[in-house]
């Protein structure tokens, strides 16, 4: 066969793969979703591997492993509400705060329209910690997205309760920060707060923490350290630390010790419960759990695959 056609033929075959691949992204038939799939995979693959080159990598606990600092590459190609029933969705205002700490926190309307945005002033956040911790927040780091977004909790004032994390240290938590409603700090609390809040009648925060182990731990023998203890945190609404309790201390404390005995001493983190929801309990939901009592808080702790009803003045488990 001539040179020629064997290069006019792989052209053709070229264009028509060309082709294939422009109607399949045009009408998004198959591949599409295969090929968009491997391009975001592969492009958050290149992120990480970039990440993984800073020289100021967070070691904590446990050895650091890149996937927990992984940030997803975006999909811009369908921005905004992807469905809305109006029949069917609760009316309101949603926040919308994105994993990446260089966009901004959003309030939403129904159509996904943004009504207000909280710009947060990272540097005015680099402060001494109170746990004495080499961790930092500033503008640098959230731009570089070393720094994680938690729940909001949006206030009747328009201030913003915020939780910060960080892939790169483990404990994973931050801090806490309060800011006004046009994202400037009022107060920030440094210790190592994570996942979730929950507020008491009077504005007290109850908020979960963690902690590094690094001594034996009596009952847990067969668990090698360092691992984490998973705490509760209350704290005044100025942001004042009133108490930390221990999770691990609660559980030994109480009938349910024997729910140690599962923990697993293998965890690469040393994540024995993985504390990750908590709700202050008013009388009225404590009526409808035996043995609680107002004041109380419930936690979830997902890798015990427990939900437990936390007495804080006797710092036992109750339920």
């Amino acid at each position: 066969m001539p040179k020629a056609l064997v290069v006019l033929t792989a052209l053709a075959l070229a264009f028509l793969v060309f082709l294939a691949g422009a109607l399949s992204t045009y009408f998004q038939v198959f591949p599409y979703q295969l090929l968009r799939n491997a391009f975001i995979a592969a492009d958050a693959l290149q992120q990480d591997q970039n990440e993984i080159n800073l020289d100021d990598l967070y070691i904590g606990s446990k050895p650091f492993v890149a996937k927990d600092a992984l940030t997803p590459a975006i999909d811009w190609t369908e921005p905004g509400v992807k469905q809305y029933d109006p029949g069917r969705a609760y009316q309101g205002y949603t926040i919308y705060t994105p994993v990446r700490s260089d966009f901004p926190i959003r309030l939403v309307d129904m159509d996904g329209n943004t009504v207000w945005q909280w710009e947060i002033d990272w540097d005015a956040l680099d402060v001494p910690r109170l746990d004495g911790l080499d961790l930092k927040i500033n503008a640098e780091l959230a731009q570089r997205r070393i720094i994680g977004l938690g729940q909001p909790t949006l206030l009747p004032n328009g201030d913003l309760l915020l939780l910060t994390h960080t892939g790169w240290f483990t404990p994973f938590g931050l801090a806490l920060v309060k800011v006004d409603k046009f994202g400037k700090p009022i107060w920030v609390y440094t210790k190592q707060v994570h996942h979730e809040l929950s507020l008491g009648p009077d504005g007290e925060i109850y908020v979960l923490g963690h902690v590094a182990v690094n001594s034996p731990w009596p009952g847990l023998e067969t668990v090698a350290t360092p691992f984490i203890d998973d705490t509760i945190v209350e704290l005044s609404p100025d942001g004042e630390e009133l108490r930390v309790i221990s999770m691990l201390e609660a559980i030994q404390n109480s009938e349910y010790a024997s729910l140690l005995m599962y923990a697993n001493p293998n965890d690469h983190k040393g994540d024995l419960l993985h504390a990750n929801s908590i709700k202050y309990l008013d009388a009225a939901a404590a009526n409808h759990i035996p043995g609680a009592a107002a004041g109380d808080v419930l936690v979830s702790m997902r890798n015990a695959d427990v939900l437990a009803v936390i007495n804080l003045d006797a710092a036992r488990v109750v339920w």
